[in-house]
């Protein structure tokens, strides 16, 4: 627990204390899986190849001490993806999900990497099945949203309406789904020559600004609407 509170602090000196506060429990206790999944955070968040290596062997052989444990697989799979070992990722998330089916987490790290992948159908999928399972989770539905938009065609840019209409009934504070259909209404107002969804959009804008006054994405919106 020591060393969980000095990891919270974050400034150098307290993280260097937990890391052998990690090491020292793990001398004590070669099987403490907790031990070996905190340090391995600890040595991830240094970023540095020597301290990424010695993550993912922590991680490794946690999972090996118990298949059953979920910690160190979540943060195995994140590991690999800021490595850029985008299958390695995957296939770690799949093996939490299989492990835990609801792990809404881990299917948004999954639709995430599948994004990045380019699988957009994949990343759909995974974010309506975190819908199936959360109802109310703005942030799929957002992402699912920004998907949909990509497909383009009519069907699928009126689902994508619905969502961030959704999202934002759902937590007015949320920025995301605010901007994204903005854009959306933006771009179709000036296909179809539609003023009324052109002044929706610069309203969602103001929207924005009135809540986070530096948005670049609001203030560059209301620059193309400027004589709308």
């Amino acid at each position: 627990e020591l060393g969980r509170l000095l990891a919270k602090r974050g400034d150098e000196a307290s993280l260097r204390e937990a890391a052998e506060l990690f090491r020292e429990a793990m001398r004590i206790e070669p099987t403490h899986i907790h031990s070996r999944t905190e340090l391995g955070r600890l040595l991830a968040k240094r970023g540095d190849e020597a301290s990424l290596r010695e993550a993912e062997a922590l991680y490794r052989k946690a999972i090996a001490l118990d298949d059953r444990q979920l910690a160190p697989r979540t943060e195995l799979g994140r590991l690999l993806a800021k490595r850029g070992d985008a299958d390695g990722a995957e296939k770690v998330y799949r093996e939490i999900l299989r492990i835990k089916p609801d792990d809404v987490p881990s299917r948004t790290e999954l639709g995430r990497l599948l994004v990045k992948r380019g699988d957009t159908d994949g990343a759909a999928e995974v974010y309506r099945e975190i819908l199936d399972i959360d109802r109310d989770n703005v942030h799929a539905r957002t992402e699912l949203g920004r998907l949909l938009v990509k497909r383009g065609d009519e069907a699928s840019l009126r689902d994508a309406e619905a969502l961030f209409r959704k999202a934002i009934e759902l937590d007015d504070r949320q920025l995301a789904p605010r901007h994204e259909w903005g854009l959306l209404l933006e771009r179709l107002g000036r296909e179809h020559s539609d003023p009324e969804k052109l002044r929706k959009a610069k309203t969602l804008y103001k929207e924005i600004l009135a809540r986070d006054k530096l948005n670049d994405g609001a203030r560059k919106g209301l620059a193309r609407l400027r004589d709308v």
